[in-house]
Protein backbone atom coordinates (compact mmCIF):
# COMPACT_ATOMS: atom_id res chain seq x y z
CA UNK A 1 0.00 0.00 0.00
CA UNK A 2 1.66 3.26 -1.08
CA UNK A 3 1.27 6.06 1.73
CA UNK A 4 2.17 9.83 1.00
CA UNK A 5 4.89 10.97 2.84
CA UNK A 6 2.72 13.58 5.10
CA UNK A 7 1.10 10.07 6.29
CA UNK A 8 3.81 8.13 6.91
CA UNK A 9 5.46 6.87 10.42
CA UNK A 10 7.87 8.86 11.60
CA UNK A 11 11.12 6.98 11.60
CA UNK A 12 13.39 7.08 14.51
CA UNK A 13 16.37 5.64 16.73
CA UNK A 14 15.76 2.28 18.39
CA UNK A 15 15.93 4.12 22.00
CA UNK A 16 13.25 6.48 20.95
CA UNK A 17 10.92 3.81 19.77
CA UNK A 18 11.32 1.69 22.50
CA UNK A 19 10.36 4.86 24.88
CA UNK A 20 7.36 5.18 22.70
CA UNK A 21 6.55 1.28 22.53
CA UNK A 22 6.87 1.18 26.22
CA UNK A 23 4.47 4.54 26.74
CA UNK A 24 1.83 2.77 24.30
CA UNK A 25 2.10 -0.67 26.24
CA UNK A 26 0.80 1.31 29.93
CA UNK A 27 -1.74 2.82 27.66
CA UNK A 28 -2.48 -0.63 26.28
CA UNK A 29 -2.34 -2.80 29.63
CA UNK A 30 -5.15 -0.17 31.22
CA UNK A 31 -7.22 -0.38 28.50
CA UNK A 32 -7.17 -3.98 29.04
CA UNK A 33 -7.58 -3.59 33.03
CA UNK A 34 -10.75 -1.57 32.15
CA UNK A 35 -12.50 -4.29 29.40
CA UNK A 36 -11.46 -6.80 32.07
CA UNK A 37 -13.83 -4.86 34.83
CA UNK A 38 -16.56 -4.74 32.33
CA UNK A 39 -17.07 -7.74 30.92
CA UNK A 40 -16.92 -9.24 34.80
CA UNK A 41 -19.62 -6.52 35.12
CA UNK A 42 -21.58 -7.84 32.07
CA UNK A 43 -21.03 -11.68 33.57
CA UNK A 44 -22.75 -10.63 36.82
CA UNK A 45 -25.79 -9.01 34.94
CA UNK A 46 -29.03 -11.11 35.80
CA UNK A 47 -30.14 -13.92 33.31
CA UNK A 48 -33.50 -14.44 31.85
CA UNK A 49 -35.67 -17.58 32.14
CA UNK A 50 -36.52 -18.78 29.16
CA UNK A 51 -40.17 -19.75 29.51
CA UNK A 52 -40.81 -21.16 25.63
CA UNK A 53 -40.36 -24.92 25.67
CA UNK A 54 -38.60 -24.66 22.51
CA UNK A 55 -38.31 -27.61 19.95
CA UNK A 56 -35.63 -28.50 17.68
CA UNK A 57 -35.10 -31.16 14.78
CA UNK A 58 -31.97 -33.08 15.11
CA UNK A 59 -30.42 -36.17 13.61
CA UNK A 60 -32.06 -38.12 16.31
CA UNK A 61 -35.15 -36.73 15.86
CA UNK A 62 -36.93 -33.72 18.20
CA UNK A 63 -35.02 -32.14 20.98
CA UNK A 64 -35.38 -29.27 23.05
CA UNK A 65 -33.14 -26.96 24.45
CA UNK A 66 -32.79 -29.31 27.90
CA UNK A 67 -31.73 -31.67 25.79
CA UNK A 68 -28.87 -29.92 23.94
CA UNK A 69 -27.58 -29.33 27.60
CA UNK A 70 -26.46 -33.36 27.24
CA UNK A 71 -25.59 -33.81 30.59
CA UNK A 72 -23.54 -30.94 31.11
CA UNK A 73 -23.98 -27.40 33.20
CA UNK A 74 -23.39 -24.90 30.82
CA UNK A 75 -24.96 -24.72 26.90
CA UNK A 76 -23.27 -22.28 24.66
CA UNK A 77 -24.87 -22.17 21.26
CA UNK A 78 -23.92 -20.82 17.98
CA UNK A 79 -26.60 -19.14 15.74
CA UNK A 80 -25.21 -19.98 12.61
CA UNK A 81 -27.02 -17.93 10.01
CA UNK A 82 -28.69 -20.44 7.45
CA UNK A 83 -32.07 -19.26 6.32
CA UNK A 84 -34.87 -21.48 5.76
CA UNK A 85 -35.51 -20.59 1.86
CA UNK A 86 -31.76 -19.49 0.75
CA UNK A 87 -29.23 -21.59 -0.57
CA UNK A 88 -26.69 -18.87 0.76
CA UNK A 89 -24.07 -19.95 3.18
CA UNK A 90 -23.19 -17.23 5.81
CA UNK A 91 -19.32 -17.01 4.91
CA UNK A 92 -18.63 -15.28 7.87
CA UNK A 93 -20.50 -18.10 9.76
CA UNK A 94 -18.74 -20.70 8.13
CA UNK A 95 -14.81 -20.04 8.85
CA UNK A 96 -15.88 -19.55 12.78
CA UNK A 97 -17.56 -23.02 12.22
CA UNK A 98 -14.34 -24.41 10.69
CA UNK A 99 -12.72 -24.24 13.82
CA UNK A 100 -15.73 -25.83 16.07
CA UNK A 101 -15.00 -29.63 15.62
CA UNK A 102 -11.08 -28.41 17.22
CA UNK A 103 -12.53 -26.38 20.36
CA UNK A 104 -15.01 -28.66 21.35
CA UNK A 105 -11.91 -31.59 22.47
CA UNK A 106 -11.82 -28.54 25.04
CA UNK A 107 -15.22 -28.46 26.19
CA UNK A 108 -15.68 -30.73 28.62
CA UNK A 109 -12.98 -30.68 30.75
CA UNK A 110 -15.47 -26.59 31.03
CA UNK A 111 -18.62 -28.92 31.54
CA UNK A 112 -19.85 -27.77 28.36
CA UNK A 113 -22.42 -28.10 26.04
CA UNK A 114 -22.06 -27.06 22.61
CA UNK A 115 -24.71 -26.75 19.79
CA UNK A 116 -25.62 -24.43 16.42
CA UNK A 117 -28.75 -23.86 15.76
CA UNK A 118 -30.13 -22.55 12.53
CA UNK A 119 -33.68 -21.80 10.52
CA UNK A 120 -32.96 -23.94 8.19
CA UNK A 121 -34.79 -27.50 7.90
CA UNK A 122 -32.16 -29.91 9.24
CA UNK A 123 -32.16 -31.61 5.32
CA UNK A 124 -30.52 -28.64 4.33
CA UNK A 125 -28.39 -28.33 7.70
CA UNK A 126 -27.47 -32.17 7.25
CA UNK A 127 -26.24 -31.36 3.24
CA UNK A 128 -24.16 -28.57 4.68
CA UNK A 129 -22.18 -30.28 6.77
CA UNK A 130 -21.41 -32.98 4.93
CA UNK A 131 -20.51 -30.66 2.06
CA UNK A 132 -18.25 -29.24 4.65
CA UNK A 133 -16.54 -32.04 6.83
CA UNK A 134 -18.34 -30.73 10.16
CA UNK A 135 -19.06 -32.69 12.99
CA UNK A 136 -20.40 -30.90 15.42
CA UNK A 137 -24.23 -30.82 17.13
CA UNK A 138 -26.23 -28.67 14.80
CA UNK A 139 -30.07 -28.30 14.94
CA UNK A 140 -32.91 -26.74 13.13
CA UNK A 141 -35.23 -24.44 15.42
CA UNK A 142 -38.16 -25.42 11.95
CA UNK A 143 -39.82 -21.99 11.83
CA UNK A 144 -39.80 -21.66 15.87
CA UNK A 145 -39.23 -18.46 17.11
CA UNK A 146 -36.14 -19.66 19.06
CA UNK A 147 -33.71 -17.43 17.20
CA UNK A 148 -36.03 -14.35 17.48
CA UNK A 149 -36.97 -15.01 21.44
CA UNK A 150 -33.64 -14.93 22.29
CA UNK A 151 -32.40 -12.01 21.48
CA UNK A 152 -29.89 -13.53 18.72
CA UNK A 153 -31.21 -12.23 16.06
CA UNK A 154 -30.85 -8.10 15.75
CA UNK A 155 -31.69 -5.22 13.65
CA UNK A 156 -27.91 -5.71 12.26
CA UNK A 157 -27.69 -9.28 10.91
CA UNK A 158 -24.14 -9.16 9.99
CA UNK A 159 -23.52 -8.81 14.16
CA UNK A 160 -26.07 -11.25 14.76
CA UNK A 161 -25.43 -14.15 12.65
CA UNK A 162 -22.15 -14.24 14.88
CA UNK A 163 -24.21 -14.52 18.29
CA UNK A 164 -22.67 -17.25 20.61
CA UNK A 165 -24.69 -17.33 23.80
CA UNK A 166 -24.50 -18.74 27.20
CA UNK A 167 -27.23 -20.96 28.77
CA UNK A 168 -26.96 -22.62 32.39
CA UNK A 169 -29.78 -24.94 33.79
CA UNK A 170 -31.77 -23.53 36.26
CA UNK A 171 -34.92 -25.20 38.01
CA UNK A 172 -37.25 -26.55 35.40
CA UNK A 173 -36.42 -23.90 32.81
CA UNK A 174 -32.54 -23.44 31.64
CA UNK A 175 -31.83 -19.42 32.01
CA UNK A 176 -29.42 -17.17 29.58
CA UNK A 177 -27.77 -14.03 29.65
CA UNK A 178 -28.59 -11.37 27.52
CA UNK A 179 -25.81 -9.95 25.31
CA UNK A 180 -25.18 -6.30 24.37
CA UNK A 181 -27.32 -6.69 21.17
CA UNK A 182 -30.35 -7.73 23.32
CA UNK A 183 -30.20 -4.61 25.00
CA UNK A 184 -30.07 -2.56 21.81
CA UNK A 185 -33.39 -4.23 20.97
CA UNK A 186 -35.08 -3.73 24.42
Amino acid sequence: MATSSSSAPKVVSREEWLAIRKAFFLKEKAMTHELDALRAERRRLPWVKVEKPYAFDGPEGECTLADLFRGHSQLAIYHFMLAPDSDHVCKGCSFVADHFDAARQHFGDADLSFAVISRAPLARIEQVKRALGWTFPWVSSRGSDFNYGTFAHGLDLNVACRAVQPFLPHAHAPVHALDERAQQEV
